[in-house]
């Protein structure tokens, strides 16, 4: 990890300069179900702790109908969204949100000191790299994850060295991110509000009645995307065999398309399994409303296959899996590896294996005790290392340095 050295000479703490900060922040909406937009609403937390005034612009790529809505939230923070159709074709959303990042973070930076992106695509970037020059402001990037379709090289390397601090999200991606010639990279690993992400025992009794559950159903429960990538056939098969062994084995998925008709291919294999009685699907569900459905299980699955995709992620729903303190398996593949010790806050299995996962699946059915209190501890390493106020003091010191840095510019120290 390659951190900013601190500049002597200045007096001041990072809090300090917060309470002087004004961002331009960058990303998907907060009011969206992907989970680009649960980092964002956890990122104004953290700023707005600090006192820090957002410019928020960020966009909705599954919305009812096509419009642009600001609003002023409160004394922190205003917000200018965009909002697609769900049904326009991704070719005809990518120019236009092009010409949005331009011109929206054009005006907001007008009076804000930098600006920090969130994720998505290198080509996407590339406004806020001209508006970065353009206004000689800061730019922070926050490298979530790699592109899912080829982009040139010289883009890339393009892209890195134009900016000022890159928050890389694994340490596939520091690496990464050095490779391109990038100076300053700071390891902010997926994180998030514990408060929000912990058992909630009324909600858990609500849901588990609306869903007509006996109370000794076991339930193993999956939240997310329904892409390949994420490894939910895999999760079928492993359930489809424990369930001829468990009758009360359950198996609620909360799942979200990033393209239309993308679970197509697992509703099919619901049906050719002959789960349709034993699995249920429910709908997306705003970000917030998501440790409600955790708590109702009693079993948390993230069964991602072997891919560079997910060799280079650090997916937020594990962290948040881990906070609720309810026993989770995870495939043993990237960042997740690092997070999880298993047998000792977590469990971890071989990627795309369906016996290993059945096995580690029975061991929880069976040994209820010792899954709970490795459960528990699961949520004391996301509050000791990904929580949102673990990782606040990092992010605050590395953008109070980049303001520091162009004060001394400026002066010409």
């Amino acid at each position: 990890m390659c951190l900013m050295k601190p500049l002597e000479g200045d007096n001041m703490t990072p809090n300090e300069y917060a309470k002087e900060l004004e961002i331009t922040l960058m990303g998907d909406s907060p009011d969206g179900k992907l989970s680009g937009g649960a980092r964002i609403n956890t990122l104004i937390n953290i700023l707005k702790a600090k006192e820090v005034k957002i410019n928020l612009v960020s966009y909705l790529a599954y919305s009812n109908k096509f419009k642009i809505e600001h609003k002023n939230v409160d004394d922190l923070l205003s917000s200018t969204t965009i909002h697609f159709p769900s049904h326009w074709h991704r070719f005809l959303k990518a120019p236009l949100l092009l010409l949005f990042n331009f011109v929206y973070s054009w005006k907001s930076t007008k009076t804000s000191h930098l600006i920090l992106s969130s994720g998505g695509s290198m080509l996407l970037q590339m406004p806020m790299i001209a508006v970065s020059k353009l206004r000689h402001k800061p730019f922070i990037f926050d490298y979530l994850d790699i592109e899912v379709e080829g982009i040139p090289e010289s883009i890339y390397g393009y892209f890195m060295k134009n900016v000022t601090v890159v928050f890389a999200i694994s340490h596939y991606l520091v690496d990464k991110a050095k490779s391109y010639g990038c100076k300053n990279v700071v390891y902010v690993p997926a994180f998030v509000d514990t408060n929000l992400f912990q058992r909630n025992t009324k909600a858990r009794e609500r849901l588990r009645a609306n869903w007509r559950v006996n109370y000794d159903a076991i339930i193993i429960g999956y939240a997310g995307a329904l892409a390949y990538t994420e490894g939910i056939p895999i999760l079928l098969q492993s359930f489809k065999n424990l369930s001829e062994k468990y009758p009360k084995l359950r198996l609620f998925i909360l799942g979200t398309e990033q393209v239309i008709g993308q679970g197509d291919e697992i509703f099919g294999l619901v049906k050719k399994l002959n789960l349709e009685g034993k699995v249920t699907f429910i709908p997306p569900v705003p970000h917030a409303e998501v440790p409600n459905f955790l708590s109702a299980c009693d079993i948390l699955c993230s069964p991602k296959v072997d891919c560079e995709i997910n060799r280079a992620a650090n997916p937020i729903k594990v962290v948040e899996y881990l906070s609720m303190g309810i026993p989770t398996i995870c495939s043993s593949i990237g960042e997740v590896s690092l997070i999880i010790q298993d047998m000792v806050n977590g469990f971890l299995v071989k990627p795309g294996d369906v016996k290993d996962l059945e096995e580690r699946l029975e061991w929880i059915i069976l040994n209820p005790e010792r899954s709970k209190e490795i459960g528990e501890k699961g949520r004391n390493i996301a509050i000791e290392k990904y929580s949102s106020k673990a990782l606040q003091d990092t992010i605050g010191q590395a953008i109070s340095e980049i303001v520091d840095r162009k004060k001394r510019n400026k002066r010409g120290d």
